[in-house]
């Protein structure tokens, strides 16, 4: 009689065959349970991902207007609001005896509603916008005000030498011309 590693006879009785049969019964099923949970968790995932690309639609580009059509458009104001609030006010008090066709008050309420919000759209973004920019803004001026020291610098000394040697003055001649017709009205540095 051999004896197995848990100290147990490697010969089986009735009942060992019956446990071992339910023990390996009740593996199974387990296995079986996961493998489906795992599917059922896949195919609700992928099911949510598909519903919900089905949910969403696909919008078309917008197409960028031409120099010449801005050109072209009225140009609205701040206080669009205002004059839309104005004009329906008046419209309704007379509907009866002003009739634009294709345009009722209502119309005209809905077209300023919907460039208000264009209008908030654009400034919410701006506002997002120039908020990421700043700090660029920010590292451009300093960068931007060191190099001008640095040349404020470089172009007092060599004036200075300039005074007395007519060869240094000669090179830094097309440097002054340059210098002079970008900093003409300018008076932010040093001369």
């Amino acid at each position: 009689m051999a004896i197995g590693e848990w100290g147990v006879s490697d010969r089986l009785t009735p009942f060992a065959d019956v446990a071992n049969a339910r023990k390996s019964w009740a593996e199974s099923r387990f296995e079986e349970a996961r493998t489906s949970m795992a599917t059922k968790k896949s195919s609700k995932k992928s099911a949510k991902k598909t519903s919900k690309k089905r949910a969403t639609r696909k919008r078309e580009p917008v197409v960028r207007l031409s120099a010449d059509e801005k050109q072209r458009m009225l140009k609205a104001g701040d206080d669009l609001d205002d004059m839309i609030s104005e004009l329906e006010t008046a419209w309704r008090a007379v509907s009866r005896k002003v009739k634009v066709p294709g345009v009722t008050p209502a119309s005209l309420a809905a077209v300023g509603r919907r460039a208000a919000q264009a209008r908030a759209k654009e400034v919410a973004l701006e506002t997002k916008l120039l908020a990421k920019l700043a700090p660029l803004r920010d590292a451009r001026m300093r960068a931007g005000h060191e190099a001008l020291s640095v040349l404020y610098k470089v172009r007092k000394i060599a004036h200075a030498i300039g005074d007395g040697d007519p060869e240094v003055a000669e090179a830094f001649e097309r440097f002054d011309a340059l210098f002079s017709e970008r900093h003409q009205g300018d008076r932010s540095g040093p001369s």
